[in-house]
Order: structure tokens, then C-alpha cells, then sequence
């Protein structure tokens, strides 16, 4: 089933942020008396980092939350971005040690969007590539990612700074109030990039590749597959073959690969 919702309506948007403003902390300021804490936040920017991570560690209400999505798309991405990068692949000047960074490297660096990375390697993994355009494809989804995963990871990332730029607080609730708010805030932003990857497995072919529709084709080799898709999301007409840090990096990571991922509940749990 296809998720075509469109979430345009800006005063939404706008209510959301009242919500979260609210959460339960209308009188931070006046319960703190105006004091700042000196915060260390925990170690790693990615919210699905924290994922892959820790699956170690579960608990009943993480397992379901992970059990209302399907477990194709998520369990590949968490197994792709918590693979390490063979540094015989590159000379170690890129700086990467494994997919997560190199994905946040795409991001800041060239705009690309994580989920869809994760994405269109699932695909090619799957023999599965882009062949035309995904622009109105996936015009609900980038929807979803620029008002609901990026506002909750700008008002991550304005916490974080605040929770960092100050001297330590002499009140230790407060302290903890606003730790836990910025938890709070991680957990958000990584729902909603569940649901990012839910929507676009929801847009993609069935299991039966045989007959695919546009903007999909076949692909029996998973590098070209990823390489074909990767500059069609940028609205480029093929691969790059320039020795910049991006298309570099964009080679790393087309040449990573997930071992066969175990639909368990070791794996599907931990957010």
C-alpha cells in the first residue's frame, strides 16, 4: 500500500513546534531560576547510529515501537550504517570508518538525504535500480523529511548547542529535565526517519521484480544499480567520474555490503 499523504500545510508545521515547546516544560526558565547547565552530549550525531548500536539493550516498548514497521528496508539500513569501510578501499585521507559517517559526509557536503542513500542501496541490493527521475516519486516523502525529520533535528541540534554553550548548573533537576528533553527530542527524530524509510519501502516494487513500473528496472549488477541511482536522485544524467571527496565517497559506499540481515528480534529492536 502507497503512502501519498502530502504534508504541506505550514500551520502544522508551526503547531507542532508550539507542541514540542510545550513538553512539559512551560516554566523551565522560572523552575531554574534562569541557571544554564554544562552539558557533554552523548557520543555520535545519528540518530540511527544509536540504533544499530545498542540492540544489545531492549526493552518491551522499544520492541514495539520497531514492530510497526516492516522489517525489509529497517533491518538493511541498520545493518548497512553500522558496517565499517575496508580502509584498504581508500588511503585513509577521506577520514570515514564506516557508513554512518560516510552518509553524514554526503549529507552536509552534498545535500544528499540519508534515508534515500540507505534507500537505493537496498534496491541494488535487491536487484532493483532507478531509471528515470525519482522527483515526483518521492515528492510526499521529502514532504515528510523537511517538515517533520528536519524540524525535529534543527531543534535537536539548537538544544544541543544550548545545552553546550553554558556554564554547569547548581540545579541538578533542571540539568536532568533538559537531558531528558534532548533524548526525548533524538527518540522523536528517529521515528520520524522510520517512517521516512517506511514510506519509501511502502514506494517500492513488490517482491516480484519481474514486471517493474517507472521509475524502476532491473539490475543484476548492485554497484551499476547504486551508481544509476544515486545521480538520478541529484538529477544528474550518470555517474561521476571526477576524483572529488563526494564521488569518493559515493564509491565507498557503493561498494559496501550488508551480510545476509536475520529478520530477528535481536535486530529490529533497540531505538
Amino acid at each position: 500500500m502507497q503512502r501519498q499523504v502530502r504534508f504541506v500545510d505550514q500551520r502544522r508545521s508551526a503547531a507542532l513546534q508550539g507542541e514540542l515547546a510545550q513538553c512539559n516544560h512551560d516554566n523551565l526558565d522560572q523552575k531554574s531560576g534562569g541557571r544554564r547547565l554544562h552539558w557533554h552530549p552523548p557520543a555520535g550525531e545519528s540518530t540511527m547510529a544509536g540504533v544499530s548500536r545498542q540492540r544489545e539493550s531492549t526493552t518491551s516498548e522499544k520492541a514495539d515501537l520497531m514492530g510497526a514497521y516492516s522489517t525489509g528496508l529497517w533491518d538493511y539500513a541498520l545493518s548497512l550504517y553500522d558496517q565499517s569501510i575496508d580502509v584498504a578501499m581508500h588511503d585513509g585521507s577521506l577520514g570515514l570508518k564506516d557508513v554512518m559517517s560516510a552518509c553524514l559526509s554526503l549529507q552536509e557536503e552534498a545535500g544528499y538525504d540519508v534515508c534515500e542513500l540507505l534507500w537505493i542501496h537496498w534496491l541494488a541490493a535487491n536487484g532493483v535500480m532507478l531509471a528515470t527521475s525519482p522527483t515526483r516519486l518521492l515528492e510526499s516523502v521529502r514532504d515528510w523529511q523537511s517538515w517533520m525529520t528536519g524540524m525535529l533535528r534543527e531543534r535537536r541540534q539548537q538544544l544541543k548547542q544550548e545545552l553546550m554553550s553554558h556554564e554547569p548548573m547548581s540545579d541538578d533537576s533542571a540539568s536532568r529535565r533538559l537531558e531528558r528533553l534532548y533524548e526525548q527530542l533524538k527518540a522523536c527524530e528517529l521515528s520520524a526517519e522510520q517512517e521516512t524509510l517506511a514510506q519509501l519501502e511502502a514506494l517500492s516494487p513488490a517482491n516480484d521484480i519481474a514486471h517493474l513500473n517507472t521509475p524502476f528496472a532491473r539490475s543484476q549488477d548492485p554497484l551499476l544499480a547504486f551508481q544509476q541511482s544515486v545521480a538520478l536522485l541529484k538529477g544528474h544524467a550518470g555517474w561521476g567520474e571526477d576524483d572529488s571527496r563526494v564521488t569518493r565517497t559515493l564509491n565507498l559506499l557503493a561498494l559496501t555490503r550488508v551480510p545476509a540481515v536475520k529478520a530477528d528480534a535481536e535486530l529490529v529492536r533497540g531505538c
